[in-house]
């Protein structure tokens, strides 16, 4: 909040004045013991609604990112300590794997792009699908296999794949 009003005076001289915020997918989804995260998290989005709606007259337009779990050094340090099982967390991510950080930086990018021109008050989960299907294996699993009288098919989870 303290940023952005910051930055309000030096935005509304702008011509294509945006700002992108960071929430989470945790801001969407309940997880035990991460109360105070996701809390916080989903204030920033709450935060990108209102400026974005207030802010809107000048110019400035506001909107939210919120990653999944992203590959990076810290995850991979808590790996390799033993702290984080990675394997666990893909299971809950329908297209099986952790962002790269490169994925959330593109989203980012275009946000804040022309290109996003008509874009004020969205959050945008770059979560792999996880805060839409948390925990494939369970779904498939529990569902009933399709038999050849069905018009429902039940899908095979997705196969990980590479960024690119």
């Amino acid at each position: 909040m303290r940023c952005c009003r910051a930055a309000h005076a030096a935005l509304a001289r702008s011509d294509r004045a945006a700002i992108v915020n960071v929430s989470s997918v945790l801001g969407h989804v309940g997880t035990p013991m991460r109360l105070a995260y996701s809390a916080a998290k989903a204030g920033i989005e709450g935060l990108t609604r209102t400026l974005a709606v207030e802010w809107a007259p000048a110019g400035i337009r506001v909107n939210a990112i919120a990653p999944g779990y992203t590959r990076t050094a810290l995850i991979d340090a808590l790996e390799r300590a033993g702290k984080l099982d990675a394997a666990s967390l893909e299971r809950r991510i329908p297209l099986g794997r952790l962002a790269d950080s490169r994925e959330i930086a593109s989203v980012i990018e275009f946000l804040a792009s022309p290109d996003a021109s008509y874009l004020t008050g969205q959050v945008v989960l770059v979560d792999g699908g996880m805060s839409v299907g948390g925990d494939w294996d369970a779904q498939a699993d529990a569902a009933p296999a399709a038999d050849a009288d069905s018009c429902a098919l039940t899908p095979a989870p997705p196969a990980a794949r590479t960024p690119g």
